[in-house]
């Protein structure tokens, strides 16, 4: 389990988590104290275990006075604008928070330790010096003993080997065929259990099966293995959860199902592509029936005078129209980092280009939409276009709004269609571009919102931010927007 979770267990539990040197321990569990969390703040740093502990235990302090204590006791505080979503997710008043951050938390090594290992030697070694059971009780020692060589004798009893195989006819004295061996001849000497073929234990010599233990015997070696199952139950710790497990760096084990559904998406994709081909031309088409044109372009039978084709057939040959483009919506405001001023360079070409850049050359204009055709993974191709202003845009046109680069206010959603951010995301792909040294403002944080972070100068880097986002758009579209893809 991670540390985030078991301090709001062991918190919403009312169980003791005490500090102890340099480990804070959780029952039978000890964990270093500078052991990060999944809880990141505002600023982008990582809580420490300790730093969220000690938040709790001084929760009702002012912040002054939680400032001084964190001093006295050299411990890094949570800052003023984390605590009160802080102590609601960890007291368990919400069961989710924005701030957690599990995908890309530090990875935590084997820093939980047992408790048992703390304690002196005498108390945990089990070896010559103690005794094998915790039972205390010499007599049932000896009746555990005496259980064991009793299971013993019986798995290696008669009664659990194979029965021998019937003696054939022909296997009588002198090797006459059916003819039985002579009641008074001698019988043969049982093989030693040391010599070749011999069956360990006198299985041909007809034992009776050993009795099985019962009894105070019985009882005492299911104590006795009882105690031994129970010490071993103290010692085990609990190394993955489900949730630690479902975000670790290595999914191997997902691997194969992963392989399955991205090949029955590629075969979809394949229909897809097949039925929105066109169709070959009329005199592609002829020539493949066994036709030849005539002279007015027309096919017709070899032999026959060619004739006009139907009203209808023109209508019928001609290929089925293009289904609009997918759109995606970029900020109108110039002053933000993705607008019509630099999208279809960073979009469209993976290269950013500040939009001062571009507007200080007078040959550069604003583009009023961008068109782009774009091949997902999985073979298909879409078009997409690219605007900022979505006052054109009608209810069939709200369908084909798969993705929007968003600022971070409060009022750039006002004019759209649906009931609140939450919606508003659930039904668009949203997206936040921003510089390393740049902190998210509160309102993405709190939103289901893709962040895309550039570096300064590192333009190298850019084409790489930019195939996260098409890789982000296009996991959204296979998940969300399947009708749209012709899927289904």
């Amino acid at each position: 389990m991670d540390p985030l979770s078991l301090l709001r267990e062991h918190h919403t539990a009312n169980k003791p988590v005490m500090l102890q040197g340099e480990h804070l321990v959780f029952g039978a569990l000890r964990i270093p104290r500078d052991t990060p969390t999944a809880y990141r703040s505002q600023q982008g740093a990582f809580y420490a275990i300790d730093q969220l502990w000690f938040y709790l235990q001084n929760a009702k302090m002012s912040h002054a006075q939680y400032l001084v204590a964190c001093n006295k006791n050299k411990i890094r505080g949570v800052s003023l604008p984390d605590k009160r979503d802080l102590l609601a997710y960890l007291s368990g008043q919400t069961d989710s928070s924005a701030a957690v951050d599990f995908a890309n938390a530090p990875l935590i090594g084997d820093v939980v330790a047992s408790a048992a290992a703390e304690q002196p030697a005498h108390k945990r070694q089990r070896g010559a010096d103690a005794p094998r059971d915790e039972l205390g009780d010499a007599r049932a020692r000896e009746l555990a003993a005496e259980a064991r060589a009793l299971v013993a004798a019986a798995l290696d009893s008669p009664a659990l080997l194979p029965a021998p195989p019937p003696t054939p006819l022909g296997g009588g004295v002198g090797g006459e065929t059916g003819v039985p061996a002579a009641a008074g001849a001698p019988a043969a000497a049982p093989a030693a259990d040391d010599e070749p073929g011999a069956i360990r234990g006198g299985a041909r010599a007809g034992r009776r099966p050993a009795p099985m233990p019962s009894g105070e015997a019985l009882d005492a070696l299911i104590r006795t293995d009882l105690a031994d199952v129970e010490l071993v139950l103290e010692r085990e710790l609990r190394a993955a959860s489900r949730s630690s497990q479902l975000i670790a760096p290595s999914r191997k084990a997902f691997a194969p199902r992963v392989e399955q559904i991205l090949a029955t998406l590629r075969e979809q994709a394949a229909r897809a592509t097949a039925a929105r081909a066109p169709p070959p031309p009329p005199l592609a088409a002829a020539a493949a029936a066994g036709l030849r044109p005539a002279s007015n372009g027309a096919a017709r039978r070899p032999g026959k005078p060619g004739a006009p084709p139907p009203a209808g057939a023109a209508r019928a040959s001609a290929a089925p129209p293009q289904p609009p483009p997918l759109i995606i919506v970029v900020p109108a405001q110039a002053s933000c980092t993705i607008n019509m001023w630099n999208a279809a360079d960073f979009i469209v070409r993976g290269t950013f280009v500040p939009t001062s850049d571009k507007r200080k050359n007078p040959a550069n204009k604003k583009d009023a939409h961008v068109r782009h055709t774009h091949k997902l993974s999985t073979g298909l191709s879409l078009r997409f276009e690219i605007i900022d202003n979505v006052a054109t845009l009608g209810k069939a046109d709200w369908e084909r709004v798969v993705a929007v680069f968003v600022q971070g206010t409060s009022w750039e959603f006002k004019s759209w269609p649906f009931k609140d951010t939450v919606a508003t995301f659930a039904n668009v792909r949203g997206f936040y571009v921003r510089f390393t040294d740049q902190v998210p403002p509160p309102s993405i944080l709190a939103s289901d919102v893709k962040t895309l972070i550039l570096s300064q100068d590192k333009r190298y880097m850019d084409s790489t931010v930019a195939k996260d986002f098409w890789h982000a758009l296009e996991k959204f579209l296979l998940c969300q927007k399947r009708a749209l893809l012709g899927l289904q």
